[in-house]
């Protein structure tokens, strides 16, 4: 479970990467590639779909390991940082 968790994280690095070729409406890439603006959000939607997806299961994958393994203090250690570091958020 916890490689399976380990690689949900790591294959979501690849559309999180992707994720910033269409952002543009000028990009140079999309043009060498001939791909239409809207095409390209079309794409960008379902790259974010794909790594929320992976991300998903990363957590998910991490949380029932923690909890397999007898480690639910990790768990609660990570939602407490979380919850800190985005608060300052406005």
């Amino acid at each position: 479970m916890n490689s399976a968790a380990f690689y949900f994280g790591t294959a979501a690095i690849v559309p999180f990467s992707l994720l910033w070729i269409p952002v543009s409406r000028g990009s140079v890439l999309l043009r060498i590639a001939g791909i239409p603006f809207e095409r390209a959000v079309r794409y960008h939607i379902w790259l974010a779909n794909l790594m929320v997806l992976l991300l998903t299961l990363h957590s998910i994958g991490y949380i029932v390991y923690y909890y397999y393994t007898g480690q639910p203090e990790k768990v609660v250690i990570v939602y407490i940082c979380v919850c800190v570091s985005t608060s300052n958020i406005h």
